[in-house]
């Protein structure tokens, strides 16, 4: 029979009229400029829908990299092109550092009061061998595909640094040859034919492919849903041709006859369903009963072995941002009926719930309509349902009723049923199910009664801020998406979670207590522990408010930090942002700055992860002098940060559209301070405007001039600089594709990536104990890899406040870069008295008034010193 092709509806590239049309184009791609649909959602004064501006801030934060000097959204086509620059670019880059990734990617046993369940990695799609249901495999986010050959108790990185994959969608193995194995991706589709060790790419379509299906009577033949059309394969696919020109939402085939297949398109928020009952040849097409209030956004399918004859759709509701209604076809989907009611949408209650929301009872309306969205019937028992946003619902009466089986939301009542937010996938076989989501996976034995996590081995974190102890860089924190933030000690067993979710800053100080700074739950801001790390506390001292800095941190004064803030209100508008200085490590803070201008823009959900952070340096030599970041503006401090003004403003542009843009007023991303020259100071920013990435000062912050030579258009953004000491200029970049390393020897920015995965390098920094570069990436975890080259000794010394009050404690801190464990430390404390100690961080109490300098020798192995003298002298004062 003749294939009959259908074209794809018109796709309208016109100006945005109507302020609240912003959210339909932005989902369907109606208008490819981003200023317009920008503009849109800045002028709508309903957008205060939960899960809407949040769903919208999300795609902001991902086309943010993808846009032209127009603001026209980059193609599909030109992205992937981009990405395969870059994976070129890491295969023939000369150096070759031996990047290894962190593998302790699960939560400590030792901790108290934590979620078992909870697990750090975000899926998209868990796939079960059709021949060994032991074997899994794990559709990630943004880490690529792994594979599990004990059911989720280990895993194996299968696309690592072998092709650029990032998030994966779809995944299916060969019924009878396992060897084969066929994955879809954001932009294509890719083939194994030796059990994953290598891949190729095997389409020319350039789209997220959703649904992967071997024909289970004959395996040659294989079909493939994309958002470019419908695909058939006739060897394996190693060869596609087109057999439906749509944008494909699902894809299921028949349990008993692969020639029928179903598949899901959206027209206008309506649902059309394509069916083939020849195996491609043809398709027809049919619609779901007419129902006035019907508004969808997305759609889930299913068949099961249980009722082959039947096939199941579930649709989520535009207007009332959650659930839509279950439909069940029992003929191949030619008619339609509902299922327990004939409404689409709400409104909802406890007996007809909204399964897809964050009530516990479903009673009440929203949702992540286009985020999170799950659905399941049993191969076992077709009458056994799962429906899923949020939480996940349970229906044992084929939908009529429904229960919910998952709190979202963790207590010591339901540890052993909660399944971290956000869902994305469920397979149910008899008593097995998994859960897929924003967390990991979720295993149960018993139906669902009970749950255990199965994410640890999948290095998978989507950080957002990283940092290591510098003294004990055995000790880390991170602050993530979906997961919060963490804290790592070696011999720990695993992460301690300080709780919270989309969390962005963190950072250790550089004296050596046992203490550091974090965001969790937008409350806390600080974490402590004196009797054991399993006695970690949250603790607050700042406005409980969004956070928007980088820990800034002095170089001398060890209790003096700065952390900058976001005046949120709750909603989607902010005022603003400001900045806290604290002279006692966090104990008490001093707002010491207002700026009307916020990287968020002042109209955005918040600057989590969406947004620039604000960021404060100090000087090396002159330590009064400091630099600070926000948005696009540059700030000069001159008295250790109380007062400031402005020296330089990135954010200048005669398009307005681009000025009240967050992501043009964010474009600057970070800044660092050359420790041998006060006045020279990097920045990097967002490749926009096919401009400069990389930015260098060398008269304070007064005028700038491209430092980005090397760095290629296609790797995006530059996240964040580090410069190493001990070094002739020797600095790091982290990008939005790798890493590049440039020293004053070298004339531009060199790969520093062969080996590590394409991945996004949310932060670099420096372990000088063991000689390591530390990175931590948005969606691929931790990695570490040796330094280009040793840092020569750079002795620093810090203390806890240049004024000491008599009697009390002057503590000292060597904050010195050394290639060596000193043989020997003499601190020499000189004034009225002198004090020596021999210890690595002296405590020592003063006890006669006047000034007094300090200094620190330390011995190599050579018995060779070396010397430094603070250049500030301590005060001691009366005490009155």
């Amino acid at each position: 029979m003749k294939k009959i092709l259908i074209p794809l509806s018109f796709m309208v590239l016109g100006h945005i009229a109507n302020a609240q049309e912003w959210y339909d184009f932005f989902q369907e791609g109606r208008d490819k400029n981003f200023l317009s649909i920008n503009q849109s959602f800045l002028s709508d004064s309903t957008q205060h829908t939960r899960g809407k501006s949040k769903e919208y801030l999300k795609w902001t934060r991902s086309v943010a990299n993808e846009l032209d000097q127009n603001g026209n959204i980059v193609s599909k086509e030109q992205q992937f092109e981009r990405l395969r620059h870059i994976h070129k670019e890491k295969r023939a880059a000369i150096l070759a550092p031996d990047w290894r990734p962190f593998l302790q990617n699960r939560l400590s046993p030792k901790i108290k009061d934590i979620p078992r369940n909870k697990g750090l990695a975000r899926l998209n799609r868990i796939y079960v061998s059709p021949q060994d249901e032991r074997t899994l495999y794990a559709a990630t986010g943004l880490a690529g595909l792994w594979q599990s050959r004990d059911q989720g108790n280990s895993w194996k990185d299968l696309t690592s640094s072998k092709v650029p994959v990032t998030g994966v969608w779809a995944v299916a193995e060969h019924p009878e040859k396992s060897k084969i194995i066929l994955l879809g991706d954001n932009y294509t589709m890719y083939r194994s034919g030796n059990f994953g060790r290598t891949w190729k790419k095997v389409t020319d379509t350039t789209s997220l492919v959703r649904d992967i299906y071997f024909d289970h009577r004959d395996p040659d033949r294989v079909y493939a849903a994309s958002e470019n059309g419908v695909y058939r394969s006739e060897d394996t696919g190693k060869t596609w041709e087109k057999l439906l020109v749509i944008k494909a939402n699902a894809m299921r085939m028949h349990p008993t006859d692969p020639k029928t297949i179903y598949v899901t398109e959206i027209v206008d928020h309506e649902v059309k369903i394509w069916v083939t009952t020849n195996g491609g040849e043809s398709f027809d097409s049919y619609s779901l009963p007419e129902y006035e209030g019907r508004k969808v956004g997305r759609t889930r399918l299913e068949v099961t072995k249980a009722a082959p004859g039947n096939v199941y759709l579930v649709t989520n509701n535009m207007e009332s941002f959650g659930f839509g209604a279950l439909y069940i076809s029992k003929n191949k989907g030619k008619h339609w009926e509902f299922i327990s009611k004939e409404v689409d949408g709400g409104p909802y209650s406890v007996e007809t719930p909204n399964v897809l929301g964050y009530a516990p009872k479903g009673d009440q309306e929203g949702g992540q309509l286009n985020w999170c969205f799950a659905f399941a019937v049993s191969q076992a028992d077709p009458n056994e349902m799962y429906v899923a946003g949020v939480s996940m619902w349970k229906s044992s009466d084929g939908g009529k009723s429904w229960q919910n089986h998952s709190s979202w939301y963790p207590n010591r009542e339901n540890l052993d049923r909660h399944i971290h937010a956000d869902i994305h996938d469920i397979y149910a076989q008899g008593d097995h199910v998994f859960v897929a989501h924003d967390g990991g996976i979720s295993f149960s034995n018993d139906r669902s009664n009970t749950f255990t996590d199965r994410t640890a081995g999948i290095n998978a974190l989507e950080i957002l801020g990283f940092d290591i102890n510098f003294h004990v860089p055995g000790q880390m924190v991170n602050a993530s998406m979906h997961v919060g933030s963490m804290f790592y000690e070696t011999g720990a067993g695993g992460w301690f979670s300080m709780g919270g979710a989309d969390d962005n800053y963190c950072g250790f100080g550089i004296n050596d207590s046992k203490h550091f700074i974090h965001g969790a739950n937008y409350v806390y801001n600080k974490a402590a522990w004196e009797s054991g790390i399993e006695n970690i506390e949250n603790i607050t001292t700042l406005p409980p408010k969004e956070p928007n800095g980088v820990l800034g941190v002095h170089t001398e004064n060890h209790q003096l930090l700065f952390q900058g803030l976001v005046k949120y209100n709750g909603t989607v508008d902010n005022n603003g942002s400001t900045l806290y200085r604290s002279t006692d490590f966090g104990e008490t803070w001093q707002l010491v700055l207002k700026d009307s201008l916020h990287s968020d823009d002042g109209r955005g959900h918040n600057a989590r992860a969406y947004a620039s952070k604000s960021k404060v340096v100090s000087c090396w030599n002159n330590t009064d002098h400091l630099y600070y970041k926000n948005g696009g503006r540059i700030y000069e401090s001159l008295d250790m940060g109380l007062s400031w003004e402005i020296i330089h403003d990135f954010n200048t542009s005669k398009n307005e559209r681009w000025l009240n843009s967050r992501v043009y007023k964010s474009r600057v991303l970070d800044i660092a301070v050359d420790p041998a020259n006060d006045n020279v100071l990097y920045v990097t920013m967002r490749n926009m405007f096919n401009s400069k990435t990389i930015m260098r000062s060398t008269d304070g912050g007064r005028s700038w001039s491209d430092f980005s030579q090397g760095i290629p258009q296609e790797t995006g953004r530059v996240n964040s600089i580090v410069i190493q000491r001990g070094t002739h200029g020797g600095m790091y970049v982290g990008t939005y594709r790798g890493v590049y390393y440039r020293n004053a020897d070298i004339e531009t920015w060199v790969p520093y990536h062969k080996g590590l995965p394409v991945c996004d390098v949310v932060k670099v920094a420096i372990d000088y104990k063991n000689g390591q570069l530390m990175i931590g990436t948005f969606g691929r975890g931790i990695w570490m890899a040796d330094l280009y080259e040793k840092s020569a000794p750079d002795i620093r010394i810090t203390h806890n406040g240049t004024i000491v009050t008599q009697g009390k404690t002057l503590k000292l801190v060597d904050y010195s870069v050394m290639s060596f464990v000193p043989k020997k430390y003499e601190w020499r404390i000189t004034g009225n008295e002198t004090l020596i100690s021999n210890e690595q961080h002296p405590e020592i109490v003063l006890h006669d008034l006047g000034e007094y300098t300090v200094s620190l020798r330390v011995w190599d192995e050579n018995n060779r010193p070396w010397a430094k003298t603070l250049k500030n002298t301590i005060h001691v004062q009366p005490s009155n």
